[in-house]
């Protein structure tokens, strides 16, 4: 594990600034992988002309290292007998991949997969479907990235029959979760991004345009504030020139996590009825080990409740009113025995006090620098929800060297590194911690949260997994174990990955509970254990 030492806020500041320069030269990450979708409608635009040529072009804009095509025809005399794919493969130089649902007017209907790299096997699956109701199919290709293997999955559900539609995500979802490749699982899903029809696929899928908002700066989101959701918020794919719906979709496994400063985009074109989407991925490497913290500690008496301005500023913009979110806050902090206060900068938190920083981003990289320097030298820390994530994103002061900038100081501390956001339902609504860890840190086994939407991490080296996220019914995991973590300790702090004070559980009990308990446990004394 990396040796740290405490660095000013002054200097972090320069060091950043430079950790950030050579971070560009020592990365040894793979290259993002730029994916598209696109149903092409057999070609034909809506300026009703069939143009090929035209959507090679589009996909060679995008720059597209892998695309998914709906809607294709294979020598059907609707489209003058042309194999569709074979001639955008070719002005593209691409390898290709079809899949029929059906035989269609002397040829086939159906789906396609371009790729840049070689195609090493594909597959289609026949999926569920009803009389009168049109075939689909699902089209898998395994590509070969420079040595690296992946999984592409190509759809195009029903879209009038509910009933077939779900049996058909159901079964779809079923085949790809089999893959042990990283995967991407993409196409024209005839239906809205919360639509309970896709259930299946948020067990063990992302979506790329979520995760890819909601790890971008918050700054940015603001020029687009949601009806609804701030991060599922926009992105519609249909009708192309007056679009509503985003049913044109990229998700994937947790392998993967959308590449910083590349926002899953649409691309507008005559050459069909829908818009394309871009997405750009990058295969997550090996985590580097969280930070080093004391191992044990004495007793804190003072409770501080942190939001800089900036902070409050977004907290007020999603509903959650900072003041009375501060106010709920110090109340939980008297119930757990502590003394409370209120800071604005992490520069004025007394020494070895228990901070609690609540959702809300936009932390300053000074602030991060303060709280780094306060836990490691016996303070404590309640972090939950997005409330880390502009900091998470800065180069690591802390670090001995440029390697570690990736995750950025809060992420090192708190040993979490957040790859995206999950749309939840019905996979989050239960944190689990088991019986035993319960019992020994006086946590609560089981509790359940009103509202499902929320960060999903990975855990850091060093830290410890104290509860995971179950589904409704307390049955499931909500992800695979490696990124299904809901609450983890390094040292002194906890990461709770849900935002408590959220209008949704505002007056939830169970939420209040495991808050209240949290701060008891990490009040309280810590020493060494004898070894005999």
């Amino acid at each position: 594990m990396n040796e740290r030492k405490t660095v000013t806020a002054a200097l972090c500041a320069v060091l950043c600034l430079l950790l950030a320069v050579l971070a560009c030269g020592l990365s040894d990450a793979a290259a993002p992988l730029k994916v598209m979708t696109f149903n092409i409608h057999h070609g034909e635009g809506t300026d009703n002309r069939f143009d090929l040529p035209g959507i090679a072009a589009i996909i060679r804009e995008s720059g597209a290292d892998i695309v998914g095509l709906q809607e294709v025809d294979q020598r059907t005399t609707r489209s003058g007998r042309v194999d569709q794919l074979n001639v955008i493969a070719e002005h593209l130089g691409f390898y290709y991949a079809f899949g029929p649902h059906f035989p269609y007017m002397g040829g086939n209907y159906g789906l396609g997969v371009l790729s840049r790299y070689p195609i090493v096997t594909y597959r289609v699956y026949p999926l569920p479907t009803a009389p009168g109701v049109e075939a689909k199919s699902l089209l898998q290709a395994t590509v070969d990235i420079n040595g690296t293997l992946i999984d592409v999955f190509v759809i195009h559900f029903e879209v009038r029959n509910e009933a077939v539609r779900q049996a058909q995500a159901d079964e779809a979802s079923a085949i790809a979760a089999r893959s042990q490749l990283p995967a991407v699982f993409m196409g024209d899903f005839n239906a809205l991004p919360n639509s309970s029809f896709l259930h299946p696929l948020r067990y063990w899928m992302l979506d790329t345009y979520v995760s890819a908002r909601f790890l971008a700066q918050a700054a940015l989101m603001e020029k687009d504030p949601p009806e609804e959701s701030m991060y599922a918020a926009g992105g519609a794919t249909w009708p192309a020139e007056a679009p509503v719906n985003r049913a044109d979709m990229i998700w994937a496994t947790a392998h993967w996590k959308p590449a910083q400063g590349h926002p899953v985009r649409t691309m507008a074109s005559e050459r069909s009825d829908h818009m394309a989407v871009v997405a750009t991925l990058e295969l997550l490497p090996e985590p580097l080990p969280a930070a080093q913290l004391p191992t044990t500690w004495a007793a804190a008496t003072q409770g501080v409740v942190l939001i800089p301005p900036a902070a409050a500023t977004w907290l007020n913009s999603q509903g959650s009113d900072a003041a009375q979110v501060s106010a709920v806050l110090q109340t939980w902090m008297k119930e757990a025995g502590l003394t409370s206060s209120v800071a604005t900068s992490a520069k004025d938190i007394p020494s070895g006090s228990l901070v609690v920083l609540p959702g809300g981003r936009y932390l300053s990289m000074n602030d991060a620098a303060a709280l780094h320097a306060h836990v490691e030298a016996g303070g404590a820390l309640l972090v939950w929800g997005d409330a880390a994530m502009e900091a998470s994103a800065l180069p690591d002061c802390q670090a001995k060297d440029a390697t570690d900038y990736e995750y950025g100081l809060l992420s090192s501390l708190l040993g979490i590194e957040y790859i995206g956001w999950s749309i939840g339902y019905p996979t989050r609504a239960r944190l689990h911690v088991p019986q035993e860890l319960a019992t020994t840190l006086g946590l609560p086994a089981t509790t359940r949260f009103w509202k499902m939407d929320g960060p999903v991490v990975r855990v850091l080296p060093g830290a410890e997994v104290l509860g995971a996220w179950y589904n409704l019914r307390g049955d499931q995991p909500a992800h695979p174990e490696t990124v299904n973590a809901g609450l983890v300790q390094n040292g002194r702090t906890i990461y709770l990955g849900f935002d408590a004070l959220n209008l949704s559980d505002a007056d939830n009990p169970d939420a209040k509970n495991l808050v209240i308990r949290i701060l008891r446990y990490l009040a309280a004394a810590k020493e060494e254990v004898a070894v005999d």
